[in-house]
């Protein structure tokens, strides 16, 4: 079995080790390396994507996350999201329970996004990662619920 640190998603960025590619300063916003799958509705996917990483953007800042890339997970993979070690961020946008072509809402791909950024900085799922993620929410003025 793969194990998330070695997946590679169909748009061809996959976790690498430190120092192999490019990671992007938290004061530049990288827009241009956000990829999805090349499924039917691909330029709704890669809005979504755009729209989340914009309003996450200032917790990225703040927290001093090296973001790799952002890229669509396939709808039939488990998870919803998950970071590589190389600061790769998928998420999934597409809800596998719809009809073909169907996303889920902007509101989860916004909050499994911030899930997973906060992972940049704090592995697991103990108190400190929730504080963390509740701090995120807060950075760019949502109410954490």
């Amino acid at each position: 079995e793969v194990v998330a640190s070695e997946r590679r998603c169909a748009c061809g960025v996959g976790p690498r080790r430190s120092g192999a590619r490019q990671l992007w300063p938290p004061d530049v916003y990288p827009d241009a390396h956000i990829t999805s799958l090349g499924l039917d509705a691909d330029a709704e996917a890669r809005r979504l994507l755009r729209m989340a990483l914009r309003d996450a953007w200032p917790a990225a800042k703040r927290f001093d996350w090296q973001v790799g890339a952002v890229c669509e997970l396939a709808p039939e993979e488990s998870e919803v999201g998950y970071s590589g070690e190389d600061g790769t961020i998928f998420v999934k946008v597409r809800d596998p329970t719809k009809a073909r072509g169907r996303f889920y809402s902007y509101s989860f791909v916004l909050a499994t996004l911030l899930h997973e950024l906060t992972h940049l900085s704090i592995l697991g799922h103990g108190k400190a990662f929730y504080r963390r993620l509740r701090e995120a929410v807060s950075a760019f003025g949502a109410d954490p619920a």
